[in-house]
């Protein structure tokens, strides 16, 4: 539906120069001296649009006459054209990173979320015992609320009731005993409510910088005890951890981890890992941490090996300082106990060189001398004899001269070096 409306001259003039109205002329009697104008709201897809008329006709705009030359009819008329739409190139759609804001915020509710499972656990389920500080309160009845540690012996002294032992009982357990002793003569439908203010201290023995009884937190682990109490020692077993429950210390302590969630008056024990030492000729002589089912071959193992100098077939084990090696001969598949040092001895040799068939290092025996020691080597050559050639040993850095004819049953040490010179007769 067209919209006629009035335009001053310029607008008109501007609005058909832009092509953006179309002017509808009628051959009326009533023709105003203003032309009416069809404003034309484009349509979609850009298009333009060009004024539409049949013949020449003159058009009076406020007493002044425009005469306008229009497009004649047989010839082909103007089509209206459509911009091309510029398609721009499809963007690959990147998946937004979650900022690391967002995944900080969701640890701390998986935190938050387990820490209030924790504290629900304890509230519903926690037992009272000596040391914890209780506030207990009746309504309306400013005589009967007071706040008490319950004793070492786990009772509180309750006024008109006495001494009650609330050792082991829970929160409800202790409302109804309140609850019922008070019917009893003193208030009606007394209404009674029952919280702990301070949990009774949790305890951490053994291994520890700062052994000692700490302070209760709902959700306290035994990771953050060791924390309050400085660390472990060099000496803990930082795998294995006890806690002895309930004040029971005869019962069989509890193994944990760093994880577990601690309840008052539990004792944490950190023990002292068990250990066995290595020394002598191995990479890395020291303690390690025991396990179950160790061998021999394991332990040298973590100790680096054996060094160069070492003799695998020399190898000692002492337990509770009875060495082993006195009553067996040790081998590397033997298991071992904690305590145990393994000492793997240096490997002995005896050198021969010069003018022997077969110079080298030879394994050192009890009782070698110097002519068993060129026998090793295969003998003298042909340069040498037993009886014009010259012996050397070089003794920890001192070098003597032994005659042949006299000292080749000379005993010899470990680590000598014995050297044959040539003879020339």
């Amino acid at each position: 539906m067209k919209q006629i409306i009035n335009l001053s001259f310029i607008t008109t003039i501007y609005l058909l120069i832009t092509g953006c109205v179309t002017l509808d002329i009628f051959d009326d009697a009533d023709f105003s001296p203003y032309p009416k104008l069809s404003a034309i709201a484009k349509q979609p897809q850009a298009q333009i649009y060009q004024p539409r008329f049949a013949d020449k006709s003159p058009i009076k705009l406020r007493e002044k006459e425009l005469t306008v030359i229009l497009p004649d009819q047989d010839k082909s008329p103007i089509q209206p054209q459509s911009l091309p739409e510029k398609e721009l190139p499809a963007e690959p759609v990147q998946p937004k990173p979650e900022p690391i804001e967002l995944v900080a915020q969701l640890e701390c509710q998986a935190e938050n979320s387990a820490l209030m499972i924790a504290q629900q656990e304890i509230l519903s389920n926690y037992r009272l015992g000596a040391g914890d500080l209780i506030s207990i309160k009746v309504f309306g009845e400013e005589d009967f609320s007071i706040t008490s540690h319950l004793s070492e012996t786990g009772t509180i002294s309750y006024p008109f009731l006495g001494e009650l032992a609330l050792a082991g009982l829970t929160i409800k357990d202790m409302e109804d005993i309140i609850i019922t002793g008070l019917k009893g003569g003193y208030l009606v439908n007394p209404k009674v409510t029952v919280t702990v203010l301070e949990y009774r201290k949790v305890f951490v023995n053994g291994e520890v910088k700062n052994p000692g009884g700490y302070a209760f937190v709902p959700g306290l682990t035994v990771n953050k005890v060791i924390s309050l109490a400085g660390g472990l020692t060099e000496m803990a077993d930082d795998e294995m951890f006890f806690i002895i429950r309930n004040g029971n210390k005869s019962s069989v302590p509890l193994c944990a981890n760093l994880k577990t969630y601690i309840r008052p008056g539990d004792i944490i024990l950190i023990k002292q890992y068990q250990k066995f030492f290595v020394d002598g000729e191995v990479k890395n002589p020291g303690s390690y941490a025991f396990k179950p089912g160790l061998t021999v071959k394991k332990a040298i193992s973590l100790a680096g090996g054996f060094s160069d100098k070492a003799s695998p077939e020399d190898i000692s084990l002492v337990h509770e300082g009875q060495e082993s090696a006195m009553s067996s001969p040790i081998t590397l598949d033997m298991r071992i106990r904690p305590g145990d040092i393994i000492t793997v001895k240096e490997y002995k040799k005896v050198f021969v060189n010069g003018e022997v068939q077969k110079p080298g290092g030879y394994a050192f025996e009890p009782g070698l001398t110097v002519e068993k020691a060129i026998a090793l080597a295969g003998g003298f050559t042909e340069f040498a004899s037993a009886q014009w050639s010259k012996i050397f040993i070089l003794r920890e850095g001192y070098e003597t001269t032994i005659p042949t004819s006299v000292k080749l049953n000379t005993t010899i040490r470990p680590g000598d070096i014995v050297t044959v010179k040539e003879s020339w007769f």
